[in-house]
């Protein structure tokens, strides 16, 4: 599925091991990579890497805007609406959720917004 994917694109999905909730699994230069994500203390971790993230798109985003530059979009089999294009680009510019509030749109599109505050 990711091999024929753009350089970059991932994934998370359910992990195959009892002791591991989920698995990032991207498009390297190399091919297809899985790495296991660690769920301790309330916090998300990549397995072996001691940085770690209260939430999973914290942690996806970090992996994103880093400089390595691995991972840089999301696999998806569809693609986005416009209006969730809409709601990532305003996440970009906004640089996430803080300022949604300050836009002056009406309260209907700051709910959508914030639904996914996320730059994913």
């Amino acid at each position: 599925m990711l091999r024929d994917a753009p350089l970059g694109s991932f994934l998370i999905r359910d992990s195959r091991q009892k002791d591991v909730f989920f698995t990032l699994s991207y498009h390297a230069k190399s091919g297809p990579v899985s790495v296991r994500i660690d769920y301790k203390q309330q916090k998300f971790s990549l397995a072996g890497n001691e940085r770690s993230f209260p939430t999973l798109f914290a942690l996806l985003e970090h992996y994103i805007n880093s400089p390595k530059k691995s991972l840089s979009a999301p696999y998806r089999k569809w693609e986005p609406t416009l209006q969730e294009l809409c709601r990532k680009r305003i996440m970009d510019l906004c640089n996430g959720a803080s300022l949604v509030p300050q836009l002056p749109v009406t309260h209907v599109v700051q709910n959508f917004l914030l639904e996914f505050p996320y730059k994913l």
